[in-house]
């Protein structure tokens, strides 16, 4: 089971901007959508795609839990070390009424946005502990976003243990470099050959599990920040057609010619400023 960053955008998008119809330059493409994406990242101090993984945390206050600093997008359970022995002796399940997550009405929203908080209502005995470091345990899925769309099915039972699976149509409607979803689990394509997709299972904290025929393969959507990578990557590939990162008619030296500036383009950086989080010194 291992960690793998998502693209926030095709290399079909960038190359529809381009009117690129060729496949040379996939592998250029693919690596530039992978670092304009670690790009946005490092620029939102945020990460937008979804890992299934356990996170600890010290508190002051026994009803409440504030995690500005991260974005929880569901919670399988939550522990506390009530008497810092380094032991977790309760394990809060959800739906038990333990604990609510807040702001409560963020799932309702279109997409829905991460809590920054976790409270036990006013009625419950449990309490949050507030000695010691790192005394709550929390199991669940962090990130910004975890919205998905469908793109295909797949074709042939697949095994728990199988790194190629048969996709319908994968060859025209997926690429390598994609992160997909069967059921709960992440699997990234490495490569594609007609309905043949070789992969990596179980990424991100994940299963890998069965997954039978028909049944529904989704694509990660990003919204707004998809169309940001996608904006930045066919900036940073026309750089490495001209000379000096400018483009262009005439000489170099000559006008009429634009420099591309370096880093994130400052319409990129507008368009993504609403996601960036002012980092909190814990």
């Amino acid at each position: 089971m291992a960690n793998f960053a998502h693209r926030y955008a095709s290399i079909a998008d960038v190359k529809r901007q381009l009117r690129i119809t060729d496949t040379n330059d996939d592998v250029v493409i693919g690596l530039i959508i992978d670092n304009t994406s670690r790009q946005v990242d490092q620029y939102c101090n945020r990460t937008f795609w979804p890992l299934n993984t356990v996170k600890y945390f010290t508190t002051t206050t026994f009803d409440e839990l504030c995690i500005h600093h991260e974005d929880l997008l569901a919670v399988s359970e939550i522990a506390v070390d009530q008497d810092d022995d380094g032991t977790y002796e309760e394990t809060w399940a959800v739906g038990t009424g333990k604990f609510v997550l807040c702001p409560r009405n963020n799932g309702s929203l279109v997409p829905p946005k991460p809590y920054w908080e976790i409270e036990i209502p006013t009625r419950n005995t449990n309490y949050f502990p507030v000695a010691g470091d790192d005394s709550i345990k929390i199991t669940g899925t962090w990130g910004f976003y975890n919205e998905t769309t469908s793109v295909t099915t797949v074709t042939t039972n697949i095994g728990s243990a199988d790194s190629v699976i048969v996709l319908a149509n994968a060859s025209t409607l997926l690429e390598a470099g994609q992160m997909i979803k069967i059921e709960s689990e992440q699997i990234l394509i490495t490569s594609i050959s007609g309905t043949n997709v070789t992969c990596t299972r179980a990424c991100n904290g994940t299963v890998a599990a069965t997954h039978s025929a028909t049944t529904v393969v989704y694509q990660y959507a990003y919204p707004i920040i998809e169309e940001a990578v996608t904006h930045q990557s066919v900036l940073t590939y026309r750089q490495t057609q001209f000379p000096y990162g400018t483009v262009g008619v005439g000489d170099v030296n000559v006008e009429p010619r634009v420099m591309v500036a370096a880093g994130l383009h400052p319409f990129v950086r507008g368009m993504i400023a609403p996601f960036r989080r002012i980092p909190i010194a814990e």
